[in-house]
């Protein structure tokens, strides 16, 4: 099982247990900067998954890609070491 594999199968465990964590966010494209807010996993696709901030605007969802993860633009708090 390659790290892409174990990311997403640890987003999905939370997502199936309790989908309320929080997370760093930094990336440009487009722009968002979250740091150590609670948001609620929305949804986990293959290729990416969605959060909505629970402190920002009304529908704040954006949606990530695991390789964000991997690259270390999004650090979900509560998911363990992957690598």
């Amino acid at each position: 099982m390659n790290s892409i594999d174990l990311i997403k199968n640890g987003i999905l465990t939370i997502y199936k247990t309790n989908p309320n964590v929080h997370v760093n966010v930094t990336i440009s494209n487009p722009k968002v900067n979250l740091k150590n807010r609670p948001v609620v996993i929305k949804g986990v696709y293959p290729h990416v998954f969605q959060i909505e901030d629970r402190n920002g605007s009304p529908n704040a969802c954006h949606t990530i890609s695991y390789i964000d993860i991997l690259t270390g633009n999004v650090e979900i708090l509560e998911l363990p070491k992957y690598c």
